[in-house]
């Protein structure tokens, strides 16, 4: 018999790692219909745009305002904005900016 309270950790990370599934599945949805490229390369892209934030706000380079643009400004550039539509390009995308963001945040 399954213990109530050994399943209760188990329920709630599956969950979890459920919504994280849909939300990536969303968002690859939404991206696909507005701009007609299948983009792996997203979840790389605001994931550096984030680390951008990050390192300006704690080091004091920008106000917190700022480092939010400079955010939204950096992941406006993905590849699938720039007038590309050919879908061999998001992996290179997603190892260069993994490579650039591994180069600065050691």
């Amino acid at each position: 018999m399954i213990n109530t309270n050994q399943l209760f950790p188990f329920l709630v990370s599956g969950l979890g790692f459920g919504a994280v599934y849909a939300m990536s599945g969303t968002g690859l949805l939404v991206l696909y219909r507005t701009t007609g490229v299948l983009n792996f390369a997203f979840g790389a892209i605001g994931a550096f745009g984030a680390s951008i934030t990050w390192s300006a706000i704690e080091n004091n380079w920008a106000p917190d305002w700022a480092a939010y643009l400079m955010c939204i400004a950096f992941c406006a550039q993905s590849p699938s904005h720039t007038g590309c539509t050919s879908l061999r390009v998001t992996p290179t995308a997603t190892i260069s900016i993994r490579c650039s963001a591994h180069s600065v945040w050691r």
